[in-house]
C-alpha cells in the first residue's frame, strides 16, 4: 500500500451532519512536514508530476476541456472530503458549468514519491473560486496518483481534504458550496 485515506459514509455523514467540525491553524501541518521523512521521487520524475499539476491546474482555471480531457486518465475518480465523488465524465462536464468556476490554484507543502510507471503527489493548497453564487477560499491537502501513459503522466485518482485555515482566510463551508 502505497498511501490510504478513508471518507465517511453516507450514514455516518447524515449522523454528523448539523454537528461543528473543529479545525484551528495551529493544526494544519502541510503534506510536506507529514512526510517529510518518505522516500522522495527521483527530480526528473518530480518535476514532471509537478508540472502536470500545474497544467492541470491551469486547465480548470482556463475552463479548457480538451486539456482537461487529455490529462484524466479514463477511468479517473475524484473522492472529497465530504464523501462526493465523481467520474471523469462528470468532472469534464463541470469544467465549463458558469456556476463551477476556479480562480486559483497555490500549491504548497507538496512531495512525490514514485514507484515504477506510478507517482503519488502528497501535496497542500489553497484554492479560490466560485460556486453557485458563492465564492469561497478552502485550503485543501491532497493525494493523487498518476500513471506514466505515453510519455505523459495521467492522472487516475484524486482525493481531496479540507484542511483548517489560515487566520486571514474567511471561513467557509467546503460541503454546502458542493451540494447540490
Amino acid at each position: 500500500m502505497i498511501a490510504s485515506a478513508e471518507t465517511p459514509t453516507e450514514a455516518q455523514q447524515k449522523k454528523d451532519e448539523g454537528k461543528p467540525k473543529f479545525s484551528f491553524a495551529a493544526e494544519f501541518k502541510t503534506a510536506a512536514e507529514v512526510c517529510r521523512r518518505c522516500r522522495k521521487a527521483p527530480r526528473g520524475i518530480e518535476s514532471a508530476i509537478v508540472k502536470a499539476r500545474y497544467e492541470l491546474d491551469d486547465a480548470y482555471i482556463k475552463q479548457d476541456r480538451v486539456r482537461v480531457q487529455s490529462i484524466l486518465a479514463d477511468d479517473f475518480t475524484d473522492v472529497w472530503d465530504d464523501g462526493f465523488t465523481k467520474n471523469k465524465q462528470q468532472d469534464l462536464d463541470s469544467v465549463t458549468d458558469p456556476d463551477d468556476r476556479h480562480f486559483e490554484f497555490t500549491p504548497f507543502g507538496s512531495v512525490v514519491r514514485a514507484y515504477g510507471g506510478i507517482a503519488v503527489f502528497i501535496g497542500s493548497l489553497h484554492s479560490r473560486g466560485h460556486y453557485k453564487g458563492h465564492d469561497y477560499e478552502e485550503n485543501l491537502n491532497e493525494l493523487d496518483v498518476r500513471h506514466r501513459e505515453g510519455g505523459g503522466w495521467k492522472l487516475v485518482a484524486s482525493q481531496s481534504v479540507m484542511c483548517a485555515r489560515q487566520p486571514s482566510q474567511r471561513q467557509t463551508a467546503h460541503s454546502s458550496l458542493h451540494s447540490d
